[in-house]
C-alpha cells in the first residue's frame, strides 16, 4: 500500500478521534490496520480490548488485530494473543497457539510471558512437560518481579517437583 495513503488515512482517523467521532474513525483505523500499519493494529487492539475512548470491550473483534500485530512482530501482542488463546477469550481455546506465541514473546523479552510460559512447561499445556525449561522461565519471572507472590509460588511448585526444595 502507498505510504502516503496510509499516512492520510491515519491522520483522518486521528482527527475524527480527537473530535470524539470514534465510530466514524473506526473503519479508517481498521483499513490502515489491514494495510499492515502496526500503529493502527495496536490502536484497534486498544479500542476493542482495552476500551480506549470508551469503546465497549469486544474480544472477538480484538483478536483479529492482536493477531495482525503479533504477526507484524509486536512482542506484547504476541503475549496478548497467547493469553487470549490460552483462555479462549475472543477465540476458541487453543493451547498449541498459546504456547507458540507465549514462547515467542518470552524469548523476545516480554517479561509478562515468562511465568505463563514456565507454567505451560510445568503442566504440559500446549507442549511437552519439561521441568528444566519450567524452572528456567519461572526463575526469569521471579527475577523480573521479585515481589510477585504468584511468581514465587509457581517457582516454589516447580522446585518441589524437581526436588530442589
Amino acid at each position: 500500500m502507498d505510504e502516503r495513503i496510509v499516512k492520510e488515512t491515519k491522520a483522518e482517523a486521528a482527527k475524527l478521534l480527537e473530535q470524539g467521532q470514534i465510530q466514524t474513525a473506526l473503519p479508517l483505523i481498521r483499513q490502515a490496520a489491514h494495510w499492515g500499519d502496526l500503529d493502527s493494529q495496536l490502536l484497534a487492539v486498544d479500542l476493542y480490548l482495552h476500551e480506549l475512548y470508551g469503546m465497549p470491550r469486544n474480544p472477538f473483534a480484538a483478536i483479529e488485530y492482536v493477531k495482525l500485530a503479533a504477526l507484524n512482530g509486536d512482542v506484547h501482542s504476541m503475549y496478548e494473543l497467547a493469553d487470549m488463546a490460552s483462555k479462549g477469550y475472543g477465540m476458541n481455546k487453543d493451547e498449541a497457539t498459546a504456547f507458540y506465541f507465549m514462547n515467542k514473546a518470552a524469548g523476545l523479552g516480554e517479561k509478562a510471558a515468562c511465568d505463563p510460559l514456565g507454567m505451560m512447561y510445568l503442566m504440559g499445556r500446549g507442549t511437552q512437560k519439561d521441568l528444566e525449561k519450567a524452572l528456567f522461565w519461572l526463575n526469569r519471572a521471579v527475577e523480573s518481579d521479585p515481589e510477585n507472590e504468584t511468581y514465587q509460588k509457581h517457582l516454589y511448585m516447580a522446585e518441589r517437583k524437581s526436588g530442589i526444595k
